[in-house]
């Protein structure tokens, strides 16, 4: 009694193994391996955004949304204020 399940177990691990070993070079010789370049991708989608970026360049000139007369006043006002000057009006304020 104790042969036979010695015997069976013998013969079940060997089974395992050998199916173990065919899958493996089933797997290995039979299909094509997939390689990711992680680097590649990263760097051409780097280059979609600078190209998408430079394409798609906004107007330099922020000041579009404000009227004509209201740019000059902030224009006098900060070049009065980057001088030093006393006479300044910020907020309708006078100093």
């Amino acid at each position: 009694m104790l042969w036979f399940i010695l015997q069976n177990v013998i013969l079940s691990i060997c089974i395992i193994v050998l199916a173990q070993y065919m899958w493996d070079y089933c797997k290995t010789h039979f299909t094509a391996r997939k390689t990711k370049h992680i680097v590649d991708i990263q760097t051409q989608k780097y280059r979609d955004i600078i190209k998408e970026i430079t394409n798609n360049a906004p107007n330099t000139n922020t000041l579009d949304f404000i009227p004509e007369e209201d740019q000059t006043q902030l224009i006098e006002e900060l070049t009065q204020f980057l001088h030093g000057s006393e006479d300044c009006s910020i907020y309708g304020e006078t100093t």
